[in-house]
């Protein structure tokens, strides 16, 4: 409940004001504001999960490639362990296909595991730049990502046919 009650408030959607398209508003309206409360307490939640305890994985000081350039929203069942891509290599984002065990691609990071605890809906992080892995903490607002390469194809990546062929 924590996790879901976060993402809904730190998800924001890109407005036009004063003619800057990157100006941020969450879905109430308001600046996203990291000094209420109710977000602290919940990034402190999401700080403590108790996986960091007990898998390694959490103290990895690298982050992956950006994959995506927003979150992925998905259904997950308690009682179950998911395994999170930390790589960003992965073809079943933003779960782990066992890429990073190819020795030719020389990937260090490995995925973090995650059990459920409650069926619900999750935010997991696509962008592999969050602090609080495997969730999203609204890292991929950052100029520095938004602007950057993806492996996901969207109006920011280069065309995949520079110059047409010409017939004779």
């Amino acid at each position: 409940m924590i996790i879901q009650s976060y993402c809904r408030f730190i998800f924001v959607r890109k407005i036009s004001i004063n003619n800057n398209p990157l100006r941020l508003l969450s879905s109430k309206g308001k600046f996203f504001d990291d000094s209420d409360e109710k977000t602290k307490q919940t990034k402190q939640a999401i700080s403590d999960l108790k996986a960091k305890q007990l898998y390694p994985e959490y103290e990895q000081t690298e982050y992956g490639i950006v994959y995506d350039r927003k979150p992925f929203k998905y259904q997950c069942i308690a009682g179950k362990a998911y395994f999170w891509c930390s790589c960003g290599h992965s073809h079943k984002q933003p779960f782990c296909d066992g890429t990073h065990r190819n020795e030719h691609l020389k990937i260090k990071l490995k995925p973090l595991r995650w059990d459920c605890n409650e069926t619900k809906e999750y935010w997991f992080c696509n962008c592999k730049q969050t602090k609080h892995p495997p969730f999203c903490d609204g890292t991929h607002r950052q100029k520095s990502i938004q602007d950057g390469p993806s492996t996901i194809r969207d109006h920011h990546s280069p065309p995949l046919v520079i110059e047409k062929i010409k017939k004779k």
